[in-house]
This record gives structure tokens, sequence and C-alpha cells, in this order.
């Protein structure tokens, strides 16, 4: 009985010392108790990259081991109540989206993977995917939703064999990006209004037309609670000179093209877009009564001298007030588009793009007319109906 306890505590001694060894391996310690975090001294005076406002603040520093030659990115986070350190890094995500990039897990509980890119400083840091450990002074969190705490260092690092000594990382204090540039605007010379309703903002597409910046100006109206996406959208219904089109995250390019200009961002995806010189988090934020919407291509030039356009209404074309049900399908057409609305229609007008009327087809007060596009060539048309224009394309 004696050997019988003596063996049974042998195993147990075993059993507990292999799972010490192997926590110790999960947490990236060398001894069952975790190491309390990289420490480096990170200082508070020298962060220049604050993201958020607010009363607290936290500054933030983000370890990768980079080749063995240990590199420390290092932004500051302020804001008010109550946030976590996933909100924390969601906001500076969205906030540097240039270079910064956050995944977690399927539970939204754990990092998966923090990267970081930036060319004009040679940098393209990255995590393996879940190889990440991070602490609140010194003490491990448990998960991306614990609480931030004010006047905290939160740090994150790369757990690797290859360097678990980050004492002499390289640390770049992070400038922020240049605030934008909020062109001279003139309210009172937009002639070109989309949509009615007692709000209005007024909206900028900028280019950068061979290193001079070009800005077609629209006014935009509207009631109730709406968001930039629903806003170009409409927009781009409107104005048939104006086509823009998205990607998984944004929008990836814009055009204004007539018989007098041609200002094209083609498959670049170079964009930033501000409300009143505040940068916007995402297509889904609502748009401000009295505002100023700016669209910019970033690149060369630095937009500091706009050439407003104050664009026209398109010939035949007149201000919109929206029918948010009127549609028109199949959409491309070999030739016939049935155009349909809750609302009565009285008549479909068809213009090609240069605001040329080409045919009338009555609706008869009916909520669903055909209209025939046999005979014209294939390209991009207009319909008209109910104040709302509609983009057709003809194609074979």
């Amino acid at each position: 009985m004696k050997k019988f306890f003596y063996l049974l505590a042998i195993l147990f001694a075993t059993n507990f010392a292999f799972a010490q060894n192997n926590y110790a391996h999960q947490n990236g310690g060398s001894d069952f108790q975790p190491v309390r975090g990289v420490q480096v001294n990170v200082s508070t005076d020298s962060v220049q990259y604050w993201i958020g406002t607010g009363a607290n603040q936290i500054v933030t520093a983000i370890f990768y081991c980079n080749n063995e030659n240990p590199v420390g990115i290092v932004y500051g986070y302020r804001w008010d109540g109550t946030k976590t350190i996933k909100d924390m890094f969601d906001e500076i995500a969205a906030e540097d989206s240039a270079h910064f990039h956050v995944s977690y897990n399927s539970t939204n509980t754990l990092f998966d993977l923090i990267t970081y890119q930036n060319t004009d400083l040679g940098l393209n840091l990255s995590f393996p995917s879940g190889y990440c450990m991070y602490t609140m002074d010194g003490n491990y969190s448990s998960g991306v939703t614990d609480p931030l705490v004010n006047n905290g260092y939160f740090e994150v690092q790369e757990w690797s064999l290859d360097c678990d000594d980050y004492d002499d990382a390289t640390l770049y204090y992070l400038a922020a990006p240049a605030a934008p540039y909020v062109p001279v605007l003139v309210p009172a010379n937009i002639n070109y209004w989309i949509g009615s309703g007692s709000q209005e903002t007024y909206v900028t597409f900028a280019w950068c037309q061979n290193d001079v910046p070009v800005g077609i100006a629209y006014g935009y109206r509207w009631d109730g609670n709406q968001d930039i996406q629903t806003m170009l959208n409409n927009i781009d219904a409107a104005d048939s000179r104006l086509t823009i089109t998205y990607n998984d995250w944004g929008v990836n390019n814009y055009t204004f093209v007539d018989n007098e200009h041609n200002y094209t961002l083609a498959n670049e995806g170079w964009l930033s877009y501000t409300i009143d010189g505040e940068w916007c988090m995402g297509l889904t934020d609502p748009i401000v009564d009295r505002s100023y919407f700016d669209m910019t291509e970033y690149a060369s030039c630095t937009f500091t001298d706009f050439n407003i356009l104050y664009v026209s209404t398109p010939v035949g074309i007149a201000n919109h007030s929206m029918d948010a049900s009127l549609k028109a399908y199949p959409n491309p057409t070999t030739g016939n588009v049935r155009v349909t609305s809750d609302n009565n229609i009285q008549q479909v007008e068809v213009y090609d793009l240069f605001g040329k009327l080409l045919q009338k087809v009555d609706g008869n007060d009916s909520h669903e007319v055909n209209v025939s596009l046999d005979g014209l060539v294939n390209g991009q048309y207009i319909l008209k109906a109910n104040n709302q224009t509609l983009k057709v394309v003809k194609q074979d």
C-alpha cells in the first residue's frame, strides 16, 4: 500500500510539472509564473500620435520580433467613460488604417493577428497568427474585453523563441497623419442640389489632376438620418457624369467625365474622406446637417489650393427629389428595361450621357413601365422618372 501511494505521488508531481511547462510555453515564460511583460521604458512625453479624446489616457506599445531585431510601435489613446482593450485597438486601426490592422479569434475575445506596414519607414511587421501576449502595467490581461486603466501602459508582444528580450527594441514614436486640408468652398456658389429636405451638406470630390487639385462641388439635401454611403449612392444616381465604385471596406474609385472634363481615379483605392476636416470612420457614419464632406484622392499633390468647379445640373435633368423605390432591371440589359416604383409613374424619359432627350414613354400612372432601348448603340443611358434618375447600361 505504501508503494502505491508513493507511485501515485510521483505521477502527480510529474503531471503537475508538465502542466507548468505547458502553461509557460503558451505564455512565453521560462517559469511557471508568467513574466511581467516587456516593460520597455516607453516615455509618455515622447508619444506623438494620440488617438481619441477624453480625460483618460493610456500608452500602447506593440512589439514585433522582426527577424530578431525587435521593433516597438507606440500609440497614445484617450477616452471618456469605460473602454475595453478591443475598443482601443479598433479605434487605432480605424484612425491609422493605412498602416495598422488587427483581427481577433472567432469569438472576438483574443488577438489573432496584428500587422503594421509603413513603406516610408521600411517596416512590414506581422505576428504569426495567435502568437502574442499582452499586459497592462505589467499584469497579464485575460482578454481583449478587459477594461482599460487610466494612465496605464498597455503592451502586446510577439512571442518568439528567437527574441525573448525586447529591452533594446527600436521604438517608433509615430507621428499622426497630416491634418486633412479643407478646401475653401462657397456654399452660395453651389448650383447643383440633389435631393430634398430640411437638412443639407456640401460635397466635393477631389482629384490630383496632373498635380493640379480639382474639386467637383455638389449640394445635397435630406430629411431624417442618412449615412455617407446613402448620400454617395444618391449623388451617383442623380448625375450621370459621376461614377462611384466600392471595394470591401470603402470607396474604391470615382470619376467625373463629360464633354469638357475627364477626372478619373481608376482602380487605385487611394482615397480619404472627411466631414468638416475630421476623418470619417467608414461609409456607415452619419452625415451631418450644414457640414462639409470632402472625398480626396491621396496622391503626390498636396491639395493646398483647390480649383473648385461648381458644376451645373446636366442638360435636361432637373434637380432631384429622391424616389428611393424607383428601380430598373435587368441592368445591364440587351434592350428592354422594366422600370418600377412604389409611386405612380407618369412618364419615363431616356437621355444620353450628354443630357440629350432620346425618347419618352408614357407611364399611365402605373407602378411598372416597360422601356425599349432597341435601336440605341451599346453604352450608358439615363432613365428619368418621378424626379429621379437611374443609370442603365445597354450591352449585347
